[in-house]
C-alpha cells in the first residue's frame, strides 16, 4: 500500500476470523488505515455487503449489515445496498456524522482524478481516440501474449518447420474469440483467434482446416471464461470429457501424428491425460486480442516460449483439501510439494539454461543474492530467473520456501549474465500468531534457478546466517 501509493481497496466476500471482510474493522481500519497509513477509499465487491447479513448471518438484517460495514471503514457499497439507509437518514434515525469519513474519502479520490473541477489538470487529459486501438498498443498486447505463454511439455516436435508443410489442421476451439479474453474486458476491434493467427503467419500455399488428418495437428482444448467465471465456482480441475475423447480418437486414428495441444484457461487444470497423449502442450491462458498471433509465432519458432506457471497444476483435485477448508497445508507451492503435475514456476524453452556461482551476502539491513545464468542451448531466448527463500529449521515458518524475486533476461547461445536480487528484511521474515513479523535466527537458504528447488534441475543456492 505504501510503496505503490494505492488509492482504492476492495473488501472481499470472505470472512477473516469469523468477521466478513467488508464489516471487519480490524482489517479496514486498524490495519489498513492505522498500521499501513492508507488514505484512499474502500469499496465492496458486488454483493459483499449483502452477504454480511444474508449469507454470513453476521448481522440480522440489511440495515444492521450496512451500519456494520460503515462502522468498519467501508466507504462505498458497489451493489447499492446502502440505499436502504436513505429513509432512516431522512427520518433522523441515523446520525449523518457516520457518513462524514466515507464521503471525505470518496470525494478526495474523485478530486484527485479531476472529477470535481472542470479546470483541473490531470495526467489523463490528453487521452482520446488516438490512444485506443493504435499500433503501439497492439504491439504491447502481442508482446504480453508472447511472454505469457507457458510450454509445459515438448518431446522435440516444437518448434514446427513450416518450410516443408503442405497441410496444417487446427481442431477444437481455435475459431473461438471467447477464449482470448477473461472477463471485465473491453472489446477489441481485431480479435485474432488462434486459427486467424496461423492463417496470417502461414499465408497462402498451406491448406489450413479442421479435418484432423494432417501431420502436425494443433488441438485447442481447455477452458473459456464461462467455465470459470463469476457465476459459479469450478467443482474440480477436470478437462471436458468430450475434448479428451476427441483427443484420444486423434491419437488412435493416427498414432504417429504429431499432436500439439494449445490450452486456454485462467486457472489450474488436470492435464494428465492431455500431456500423456500430446507431443507438446502450450498453455496460452486468455491471451488477449493478439493471442492468436502469439500462439502461432511460438509454435512456428518465431518466438521462444518463456512464461512460467503462476499457479500449481495439481494431479488430482480429489487429493486436495476441501474447497471450504481454509487451513493452508495441502495447497499452493508454499505448503505442499505433493500431488503436483507441474509446479509453480515451471516453464520450458526451445533452448536450455545453466546456473552457477550463487552467493548470498548481507546488504545493509537486507540481503543481496547473485548468480550467473548461461544460455547453454542453440537458440536465443528469454529466461525468467527465480529467487526462492527457505527459512532456518526450527523457525516455525510453515512455508517450504517462498518466491521473493524474479527477473527476465535475454541471452544468445553461449551468452552469460549475472543477475542480482536485493531483498528487504521483511522479505525473509516470518509472521507470528500475533500478526507481527520477526526475523528468526539461523541459516537461511537462497535458491536461484529457472523454477522451484526440488522440481527443477540446475537450481543453485547460497546460504546466510542471522
Amino acid at each position: 500500500m505504501k510503496e505503490a501509493k494505492v488509492e482504492s481497496v476492495m473488501g472481499a466476500y470472505s470472512a477473516v476470523n469469523g468477521v466478513p471482510c467488508c464489516a471487519n474493522k480490524r482489517l479496514l481500519t486498524d490495519i489498513l488505515r492505522g498500521e499501513w497509513g492508507f488514505r484512499g477509499s474502500v469499496v465492496s465487491d458486488v454483493g459483499a455487503v449483502e452477504d454480511v447479513w444474508k449469507n454470513h448471518k453476521y448481522k440480522k438484517d440489511v440495515v444492521e449489515g450496512n451500519l456494520a460495514c460503515i462502522a468498519a471503514g467501508l466507504d462505498l457499497c458497489s451493489e447499492g445496498t446502502y440505499h436502504q439507509l436513505r429513509d432512516l437518514v431522512k427520518e433522523g434515525k441515523i446520525d449523518t456524522a457516520i457518513l462524514d469519513k466515507p464521503l471525505l474519502h470518496l470525494l478526495t479520490t474523485r478530486a484527485l482524478l479531476g472529477d470535481l473541477d472542470p479546470n483541473a489538470k490531470t495526467p489523463w487529459d490528453s487521452l482520446g481516440a488516438k490512444d485506443v486501438n493504435n499500433a503501439k498498443h497492439k504491439a504491447i498486447a502481442l508482446e504480453c501474449a508472447e511472454k505469457s505463454l507457458v510450454l509445459l511439455k515438448n518431446n522435440g516436435v516444437l518448434p514446427l518447420d513450416a518450410s516443408n508443410m503442405k497441410r496444417f489442421d487446427i481442431a477444437g476451439r481455435g475459431k473461438d474469440e471467447n477464449i482470448l479474453m477473461g472477463n471485465y474486458n473491453g472489446e477489441p476491434a481485431d480479435a485474432v483467434t488462434i486459427l486467424k493467427g496461423f492463417l496470417r503467419k502461414l499465408g497462402p500455399g498451406i491448406v489450413i482446416d479442421s479435418w484432423r488428418d494432417s501431420d502436425p495437428m494443433v488441438r485447442v482444448i481447455g477452458l473459456c471464461p464461462i467455465d470459470e467465471g463469476e457465476d459459479h465456482d469450478r467443482k474440480d480441475l477436470a478437462m471436458y470429457q468430450q475434448q479428451l475423447r476427441e483427443l484420444r480418437e486423434d491419437r488412435k486414428r493416427k498414432p504417429n501424428q504429431k499432436v500439439i495441444a494449445v490450452v486456454p484457461g485462467g486457472s489450474a487444470m488436470d492435464l494428465r491425460e492431455v500431456c500423456e497423449i500430446c507431443d507438446a502442450v502450450l498453455v496460452c491462458w486468455y491471451p488477449g486480442e493478439q493471442g492468436g498471433i502469439a500462439v502461432a509465432k511460438a509454435v512456428l519458432g518465431e518466438v521462444n516460449p518463456s512464461g512460467k506457471l503462476p499457479v500449481t497444476f495439481y494431479r488430482n483435485s480429489d487429493k486436495m483439501p476441501d474447497f471450504e477448508d481454509y487451513t493452508l497445508p495441502g495447497r499452493t507451492y508454499l505448503y505442499t510439494d505433493q500431488n503436483v503435475l507441474y509446479p509453480f514456476g515451471h516453464g520450458l524453452s526451445y533452448t536450455t539454461f545453466g546456473y552457477d556461482g550463487a552467493k548470498a551476502s548481507k546488504s545493509g539491513e537486507g540481503v543481496m543474492v547473485t548468480a550467473k545464468v548461461t544460455n547453454t542451448g542453440k537458440l536465443a531466448g528469454d529466461e525468467v530467473v527465480q529467487l526462492y527463500v527457505r527459512s532456518p529449521e526450527g523457525s516455525g515458518d510453515r512455508r517450504i520456501h517462498h518466491l521473493e524475486g524474479f527477473t527476465r533476461v535475454n541471452l544468445k547461445p553461449g551468452e552469460s549474465k549475472t543477475v542480482s536480487f536485493t531483498l528487504k528484511p521483511e522479505q525473509i521474515m516470518q509472521f507470528g500468531m500475533d500478526g507481527k513479523q520477526s526475523l528468526a535466527k539461523g541459516e537461511y537458504t537462497f535458491f536461484v534457478g529457472g523454477g522451484q528447488p526440488g522440481f527443477t534441475d540446475g537450481v543453485v543456492s547460497g546460504k546466510l546466517s542471522f
